[in-house]
């Protein structure tokens, strides 16, 4: 890679090392990545343009991943069903797929501005022009190795700068996602109508949800009528997912009035597939949804839920705090920022706040002892639309944490924590302490990686 970089050629790699298999943007790996940085900072090239990505399909070409999401292990191929598997994909309709080439930006300009960041954390960790400083090229680079080399230690710096350059390159990526019609519909049914809907109202939603996209600055890639838009995302979903009943209205005149609801598929394994292209939506509308879930759980013997006509008090300062909280639980589940500055969160999640008019009101206090009034009386709909979003994910986290204790001062094997979780899960849906039946297509192995670096557990072979 270094020789190739040297002698000017392009090198293309995927960054999140694979396809993903929910929707949501993976976490980058940035092996591959450290060599281009390493190869920049050693002063072997002068610069490295890089170019996001983003590669959006109305339907999936390689089928769907529900078998590896419920850890069943992968099934043997065999001649005849990967005949088989070519004669379907050739007598199917697939839609439309579409690649978005982001801005290119210096790898060198973004270094640089790394460095300035880091000592002045009010600044933001995007590319910008700054002064060339050639010492922090060359420092320390004669006497470290390279990435590829072995598994020397390298300095925390460094290996956060990397990691910064590789969330920056997935966050702009995925934030240049084109969504489709298939995107939207799952989003739909999955949060607005998951008990079915009429066409009337979906097409009145598919209007509501086009325009708060565009508002978001997220690219559709798709125009026209949206009662066609959905006819054409419903077929290239097919009927296991979206599910069409007709109605006939025998109190209308002459029996021949009927209506046409749209259900979507909320039992396993169905649901698993419609949440993958719905998953795609969710990033534009995530930080709301963090603000939203923060402000209601400082409410007081509310469990979230929106209250009729009243009106709750809380200080800014609270809402940033119980919002950072809830980012930073859900760090391995999305791409927040292109920083972990956390002045920069604040100043973003400060930002996204004075966007939600409809539901808070300011007092005169100061910035941050600012009281807020969250007004759940306005747009009730609106309010519950953005906080069932993230929901599903708290509650998933919720079970996973309330089964730990049973690993006090003994081991149990994966597999029966597991089992554990999902009992807990099918308990408490029916004492109606958590609100839906989704926590096992998000979480249905809780994430490691958050209790490892939080010290709560360890792993044995």
């Amino acid at each position: 890679m270094e020789e190739s970089l040297r002698a000017g050629h392009s090198l293309e790699f995927f960054i999140e090392g694979g396809r993903s298999r929910t929707g949501k943007a993976v976490l980058p790996k940035a092996g591959l990545l450290s060599i281009v940085v390493d190869t920049l900072m050693s002063g072997r090239i002068k610069d490295a343009y890089i170019v996001p990505i983003a590669m959006s399909y109305e339907k999936l070409l390689d089928g769907n991943f529900i078998s590896e999401q419920l850890g069943k292990p992968k099934e043997m191929e065999s001649f005849s069903s990967a005949i088989k598997a070519i004669w379907r994909t050739l007598h199917s309709n697939y839609g439309t797929v579409r690649v978005d080439f982001c801005q290119p930006f210096s790898l060198r300009e973004f270094l640089l501005a790394a460095e300035y960041s880091y000592n002045s954390p009010v600044r933001t960790l995007q590319p910008c022009l700054l002064p060339q400083n050639q010492c922090f090229f060359n420092h320390n680079m004669k006497s470290r190795r390279r990435s590829e080399y072995g598994t020397e230690i390298v300095s925390e710096d460094h290996r956060q700068l990397i990691k910064d350059c590789a969330d920056y390159i997935v966050y702009t990526a995925f934030g240049s996602y084109s969504l489709m019609s298939t995107n939207i519909l799952a989003f739909l049914l999955l949060t607005k109508h998951r008990k079915a809907t009429t066409f009337d109202n979906l097409v009145n939603s598919m209007n509501w949800i086009r325009d708060e996209i565009a508002k978001r600055n997220k690219t559709l890639s798709f125009f026209g009528d949206s009662a066609e838009l959905i006819r054409r995302a419903t077929s290239l979903l097919g009927k296991n997912l979206v599910n069409l009943d007709v109605v006939k209205m025998e109190w209308y005149g002459n029996n021949n009035k009927k209506s046409i609801y749209y259900k979507p598929s909320v039992n396993l394994p169905e649901v698993l597939e419609l949440q993958y292209y719905a998953n795609a939506v969710l990033p534009a509308f995530l930080l709301e949804s963090v603000i939203i879930n923060a402000a209601y759980s400082l409410i007081p013997d509310n469990l979230g839920k929106c209250t009729n006509g009243l009106n709750h008090h809380l200080l800014r300062k609270d809402i940033l705090k119980y919002s950072l909280e809830l980012s930073s639980i859900l760090q391995y589940e999305f791409i927040f920022f292109t920083s972990n500055v956390k002045t920069i969160k604040m100043n973003l999640l400060l930002y996204q706040i004075q966007k939600l008019d409809d539901f808070f009101a300011y007092g005169d206090q100061a910035e941050l002892q600012q009281e807020i009034k969250l007004n759940t009386s306005n747009d009730k709909s609106t309010i519950q639309f953005l906080q069932c979003i993230l929901t599903p994910f708290i509650e998933s986290y919720f079970l996973a944490a309330s089964v730990l204790y049973k690993l006090i001062d003994t081991e149990i094997e994966e597999t029966t924590l597991l089992q554990d979780i999902k009992n807990l899960g099918y308990k408490k849906i029916h004492l109606g302490q958590i609100c839906y039946l989704r926590f096992y297509q998000y979480k249905f192995s809780f994430d490691y990686d958050l209790y490892f670096k939080a010290g709560v557990f360890s792993l044995n072979p």
